[in-house]
């Protein structure tokens, strides 16, 4: 590989470092369509998220209380940037009906360039 090859290895591992340190995908579960419609509607709003995709139901099995507990239930994608995630895990956690609500994190390793600069766009941080 010559020098030229090198850089252009070194740029693109740097943008991609760069992505992941910006965005965002949050992960939650609900057992109520009606309130999972309400976070959809809610985050987005609040321009805490770009958007929220309820996927389901599904069918969670998991311990509880000594026991393994079987609900069906409603998962949340919410796509984010990185500067908002603490604020976004703290409103999930004042919004959930849930005692111990499931909220995971995952960095975005790389996306279409367009889609990206849609959620900087959307998540405007300043307007709050």
């Amino acid at each position: 590989m010559n020098v030229y090859g090198i850089v252009i290895l070194f740029i693109r591992t740097y943008i991609r470092l760069e992505t992941r340190m910006t965005y965002r995908v949050v992960m939650s579960t609900i057992d109520n369509r009606d309130q999972a419609e309400q976070f959809a509607r809610v985050l987005p709003e609040s321009r805490l998220v770009a958007c929220v995709n309820i996927m389901g139901p599904m069918m969670s099995l998991y311990h509880w209380q000594d026991a393994i507990a079987r609900d069906e239930e409603y998962l949340l994608l919410m796509k984010t940037v990185a500067t908002e995630e603490q604020a976004l895990i703290e409103r999930i956690q004042e919004l959930h009906p849930y005692e111990v609500p499931e909220v995971i994190v995952l960095p975005v390793l790389d996306g279409a360039p367009s889609y990206l600069s849609w959620i900087d766009a959307s998540v405007r941080q300043q307007e709050r």
